[in-house]
């Protein structure tokens, strides 16, 4: 929409534990936000979305080009699973390789049917944001400063999808975030 472009990646974990609390299914996503030359990245944690222009020094990369987000149980003792950044002291990563990994993407435009039924599935209060209802949704609500100010911006806009026009340059097929930490360690 006016130029700006949005990847959401969905991550999906069959349950999500806590100190205290538990519950089956998660959804947290990431997007990666594109303007020209200008780069933005939100992750989620429980449904409310951080955004951080690329240039911000809290921002730690992967092979100098990947965010790199951690799923960490959060800091309350009644919290569950949820993204972050990751930290320099996440080195290495707390996962089965002790290294960062990074998602093969699945296009959801692309996929076959049953693959569409995991967005499209009614997973209680989890649900993935790429669905129909939500994705213009959380794009409008967490979009960059900038992009939410720009006249006619418009979150629901289809104009300029990665089905016609592919990911951008250079991000192949593989996502542009990786993860560490416990991402793997559960029990997918």
């Amino acid at each position: 929409s006016h130029d700006w472009c949005a990847y959401m990646y969905g991550y999906y974990f069959e349950k999500n534990e806590g100190p205290f609390k538990s519950h089956v299914h998660d959804w947290e996503h990431v997007i990666i936000w594109t303007l020209h030359n200008e780069i933005y990245v939100s992750w989620s944690a429980h449904g409310k979305y951080t955004t951080k222009h690329i240039s911000d020094s809290a921002l730690l990369f992967h092979e100098g080009t990947h965010t790199k987000i951690v799923n960490h149980i959060g800091n309350a003792p009644w919290s569950t699973h949820l993204l972050r950044l990751a930290k320099g002291s996440d080195k290495p990563p707390e996962n089965h390789w002790g290294q960062w990994f990074v998602a093969w993407l699945v296009e959801v435009t692309w996929m076959e049917p049953w693959l569409k039924m995991l967005v499209e599935h009614f997973w209680g209060t989890a649900h993935p944001d790429m669905n129909g209802c939500d994705f213009g949704t959380k794009l409008g609500e967490y979009a960059p400063w900038d992009a939410i100010h720009n006249e006619g911006f418009d979150p629901w806009s289809d104009t300029d999808t990665f089905a016609t026009t592919g990911p951008p340059s250079g991000m192949g097929l593989r996502s542009n975030i990786t993860l560490g930490e416990e991402f793997v360690k559960q029990d997918l």
